[in-house]
This record gives structure tokens, C-alpha cells and sequence, in this order.
């Protein structure tokens, strides 16, 4: 007979219990990009742009031209640097 919450028994009669997973040590390799003290602002917005860009794809697909544009003027904004940042509403009214 199996107990709830157990996975059985072991051949000498005692319950076996799941036990929670120990954690893996923080080494550089296994840094979780979603840690904002794991990496380097400059990784975290390229991770942005590549998904805007993955959902910007899915948006056009959707024909959802005004997202896309608005989407594309965010992307954009993130690419340039201050001095040149033009409004995105300016860029839409096409």
C-alpha cells in the first residue's frame, strides 16, 4: 500500500520521502540571467532586444501593424544613444 506524499518502501520497511534538491553552488557559469546582481546591464539589454525582436516577428504574423511599430521604436530607442531619441508616436503615424 503507498502512503500519500511517500515513494514507497524501502525492502528493510522504512518509507521512502522525496527530498527537495540540494542547490547548485553560484559559479559564473550557472549565473541566472534573470539575477540582477548575476549580470552586466549591457547582457541584460541584449537579452531585451533579441526577445522584442523574437516578439515583434509574432506580432507581424498576427498583422498587428501598430504593436510592430511601436515595438520596432522601442527596439530602436534601446540601440541609440540619448542625444538622437526621437518620440516613437512620430515614428507611427505613418
Amino acid at each position: 500500500m503507498r502512503i500519500a506524499g511517500s515513494l514507497g518502501m524501502t525492502n528493510s520497511g522504512r518509507e521512502i520521502v522525496p527530498r527537495r534538491a540540494k542547490a547548485a553552488p553560484r559559479t559564473p557559469e550557472s549565473i541566472d540571467i534573470y539575477d540582477p546582481q548575476g549580470i552586466d546591464s549591457n547582457v541584460r539589454r541584449a537579452l531585451a532586444v533579441v526577445l522584442m525582436r523574437e516578439a515583434m516577428a509574432a506580432l507581424e504574423q498576427a498583422g498587428e501593424q501598430m504593436a510592430t511599430c511601436h515595438l520596432q521604436a522601442a527596439i530602436d530607442s534601446l540601440m541609440r544613444r540619448r542625444t538622437d531619441r526621437i518620440p516613437p508616436e512620430k515614428n507611427c503615424r505613418d
